[in-house]
């Protein structure tokens, strides 16, 4: 096993040496004013979103391709991962920004190796981004990261009205959290639709002639977390 990993590690090298020095390079492309140089063949063996996007704007821009929403960092990992399918990555939220533009791209490998990265450092998750995984998740139909999220939910001891981003959530998406966290946000034994936290959490939109309450707020868009 061992050999095998140092192999392993020893061909990453050589591939990323290769993708460095921009060997067979015929497209370039622009993030935030860094030039990334790539080989069309291979991106577009992994993604037909690249292969769409050199058949339409390829010629007219010259063989240089503008990308915007990304850092350099993570679209030069993308473009890596096409020449060599072991990701190395650094923590969750690079896992995750990564997965957003993989999902963008639709290079399947790369999915697969961020959920499977998220799901198994699921600890490292805070009060701070944990919200922001789920909403992930559900936007991106990765079951990994929902289901990785919601269980370290409970394990932050923390009130809900501290958990960053709640107040983005729809509303199916507030009652599967607090359906989560309840356990150890509440000591009394009732209903999660009753719980104080939530009661306190949207108490302005709560209707008051029904008890127990009932959620009346509209749905919250989810756009604004990515």
């Amino acid at each position: 096993m061992a050999r095998n990993s140092a192999s392993i590690d020893k061909w990453m090298a050589v591939e990323e040496k290769a993708f460095e020095r921009g060997e067979n390079a015929d497209v370039t492309f622009v993030v935030d004013g860094q030039e990334i140089r790539a080989n069309r063949g291979k991106l577009e063996m992994h993604s037909d979103v690249f292969k769409a996007m050199f058949a339409n704007d390829y010629e007219k821009s010259g063989g240089r391709l503008e990308i915007n929403d990304t850092t350099p960092d993570v679209f030069k990992k993308l473009i890596f991962a096409c020449y060599c399918p072991s990701i190395k990555l650094n923590d969750c939220n690079h896992a995750l920004e990564l997965l957003k533009l993989a999902h963008q791209y639709n290079i399947g490998h790369v999915l697969i190796r961020c959920e499977s990265y998220i799901t198994a450092n699921k600890s490292t998750l805070t009060a701070n981004n944990v919200i922001q995984f789920y909403v992930a998740g559900d936007l991106f139909d990765s079951i990994g990261i929902k289901n990785a999220a919601l269980e370290v939910l409970p394990t932050l001891n923390c009130c809900s009205k501290k958990l960053l981003g709640m107040d983005q959530l729809s509303a199916d998406q507030l009652r599967e959290v607090f359906n989560a966290v309840w356990p150890k946000t509440c000591s009394s034994d009732h209903p999660c639709d009753t719980c104080p936290s939530i009661v306190e959490h949207k108490k302005p939109r709560l209707d008051p002639f029904f008890w127990p309450p009932k959620y009346s707020f509209e749905t919250a868009s989810k756009s604004s977390f990515f």
